[in-house]
């Protein structure tokens, strides 16, 4: 029952406001859409795109989910109408993305049942259903939610087959570690308790060795069957081979885009020296270069600030149940504990070890600082006289809050939506609006700016407008729009003047010391009657500094030729980073709507 329970809040709070900035603010790097689109079309035995970025286990899944085919709205269909389609399988991938994350709950209840009593262990499940960082990066079409929750799902295989060996149950250890390694790269990481699990049945059951050892050849197998089917591509094997250390400097997704691709090779000239450094070797890896000079441990500050920023009272109570649980010799020595610290300890190690570790890559880990923060708060509650079990249950209410509220901030428009609705309202069609840093906006724009610059790096709404201008051409991220379908009227009668700074145009903003003399001529030459400024972008990473691109654009504007005529507020500071692709503990309090602070200019002479 408790299992149950677990498993639909967690699928409740990653379910609610599951369409969330769609179509126009679709998250980076969704390949497995991409990878879904090339099944759909081409049949579940396709490979053409096995372990293109990711293996695609879940894009397998995402395939063969029953589901209307997506075609061409038909003629003079409304703009909801068009962004319906643009969003239909970018959102099924989000909802299949969020129901195998979900797993990871139960999963997490079921492996702390055998460390903790009953009631600890359901506070275990609950703190991995309301984390912040594992409900973020669960709702997005992206395989590091789905990883967390079967990686679970096969530890606690391996516990299960190491407390009772049986057929059934290595099948169980099989499948679940065959689907945590199809699903991406990370999930490698279930070897390790399988291989400590193997041991200790071997060490303890040495009269059924011999069926021990086929059911290790049967998972083996099926382990070496998912790795090549979902990886291997056809067209170059593993793609393991060496690269040099400055591979990690090339410019993917500008090619075609000479300009673009210039500047972005002058912008990385300026990085620091470490990252060019001869003499180092990296491994590439479906379509991944791994630089093996970046391993220097400073990947541990990445996952300290990660949790500080995410889940900071998981963080707390975890480091305070970790330092108990090496206190006591009866729960460190409990049966299956080896199995969970091979698991965890390892995956800590590669992650705190390389640099460019990210905040999605700790969702792994997530279900093991869910179980020490439990074990954390039952220290707490027995430790501590009179305020230890207020103060277990007060942790535990913020949590679940911080939860709800995003949830509540998710079912909301996002501060682009709202953008967009008042330019609808209050301004001309035909008047050129110029969106200097925002990246997307949910309205059409004219054809003649739908251009392969117009789509890179943006979401699903701008690969959409580009597949229904060019149906013989299909994009990353693209539907699979019938290209048999009549060309909608939507761009030109529902469309927008909509200016959009190019690619090439940011990193001019950033290369060149006078960012704001570039903003100035860049605004001075597209001429718009309106302009669209973003305050406090969601993010400080990347090539191009997006704090640095507000900066510059401001500057023009309140030259006394503009006046503003609308501020549509994130609830943050202007100088804070606002929520978009990430999420922060404190801000989900603050913020009014995800998304950054956006203020509308309009020229005074017109």
């Amino acid at each position: 029952m408790i299992t149950a329970v677990l498993f639909v809040v967690a699928l409740g709070l990653r379910f609610t406001g599951i369409d969330q900035g769609l179509p126009h603010h679709g998250e980076p790097d969704t390949y497995i859409v991409a990878q879904a689109e090339q099944l759909i079309r081409e049949g579940l035995g396709d490979r053409f795109r096995a372990g293109w970025k990711y293996p695609h286990f879940v894009a397998t899944v995402v395939a063969a989910v029953p589901a209307a085919d997506i075609v061409r709205p038909p003629e003079g269909a409304s703009l909801a109408e068009h962004r319906a389609v643009a969003t239909a399988l970018h959102l099924r991938t989000r909802k299949v993305a969020a129901f195998l994350s979900a797993i990871a709950a139960p999963a997490t209840f079921l492996i702390a049942l055998r460390f903790l009593p009953l009631g600890w262990a359901a506070l275990a499940g609950l703190i991995t259903a309301s984390s912040l960082l594992h409900i973020c990066f669960s709702v997005q079409a992206r395989p590091h939610g789905p990883v967390s929750g079967l990686a679970a799902l096969a530890v606690l295989g391996a516990l299960r087959w190491s407390e009772r060996p049986s057929a059934g149950r290595a099948l169980f250890l099989g499948l679940t570690s065959a689907c945590a390694i199809g699903s991406l790269h990370t999930g490698l990481a279930v070897l390790a308790p399988i291989t400590v699990a193997a041991i200790t049945v071997l060490r303890r059951h040495r009269d059924a060795r011999r069926s021990i050892v086929l059911s290790l050849v049967a998972v083996s197998v099926l382990l070496t069957a998912t790795t090549a089917w979902f990886y291997v591509r056809p067209a170059d094997g593993f793609g393991l081979r060496p690269a040099p250390a400055t591979a990690t400097a090339t410019a993917e997704g500008v090619q075609g885009n000479d300009g673009a691709s210039l500047l972005h090779d002058k912008l990385e000239a300026r990085r620091p020296v470490e990252r060019r450094e001869g003499g180092r070797s990296a491994v590439r890896f479906s379509g991944h270069v791994i630089d093996l000079g970046l391993f220097n441990g400073r990947g541990f500050g990445v996952a300290w600030r990660t949790l500080r920023a995410y889940d900071p009272l998981l963080l707390a109570f975890g480091l305070l149940g970790l330092a108990a649980a090496l206190a006591r010799r009866k729960f460190r020595l409990r049966p299956g504990t080896w199995i969970v610290v091979g698991f965890a300890l390892p995956t800590l190690m590669l992650y705190g070890m390389y640099a460019k570790s990210t905040d999605r890559f700790l969702l792994l880990l997530l279900p093991a600082v869910a179980l020490l923060a439990a074990n954390g708060l039952r220290v707490a509650a027995t430790r501590v006289p009179g305020l230890g079990r207020p103060i277990a249950a007060l942790v535990t209410l913020a949590v679940v809050v911080g939860a709800l509220r995003t949830a509540q901030l998710r079912i909301r428009p996002d501060t682009a939506s709202e953008a967009a609705t008042w330019l609808v309202a209050n301004v001309d069609g035909e008047a050129p609006t110029h969106l200097t840093n925002l990246r997307s906006i949910p309205l059409f724009v004219e054809p003649a700016n739908v251009t392969q610059d117009f789509i890179w790096s943006r979401g699903p709404w701008e690969a959409y407008q580009w597949a229904l201008l060019h149906p013989e051409s299909r994009p990353v991220r693209g539907e699979p729009i019938a290209p048999s379908a009549p060309t909608p009227d939507g761009a030109e009668r529902l469309g927008r003047r909509l200016i959009y700074t190019t690619v090439a145009d940011r990193y001019r903003l950033v290369l060149e010391s006078d960012h704001s003399g570039v903003a100035r001529d860049l605004l001075a030459d597209a001429d718009p009657d309106h302009a669209v400024l973003v305050v406090n972008p969601s993010s400080r990473a990347g090539p191009v500094d997006e704090h640095t691109l507000a900066r510059a654009w401001r500057t023009p504007l309140q030259d006394g030729r503009w006046v503003r005529v609308h501020r549509i507020e994130s609830g943050l500071s202007d100088d804070e980073t606002s929520l978009g692709y990430t999420l922060d503990f404190t801000k989900v309090f603050r913020a009014r709507a995800l998304g950054p602070t956006i203020e509308v200019y309009a020229r005074r002479d017109r």
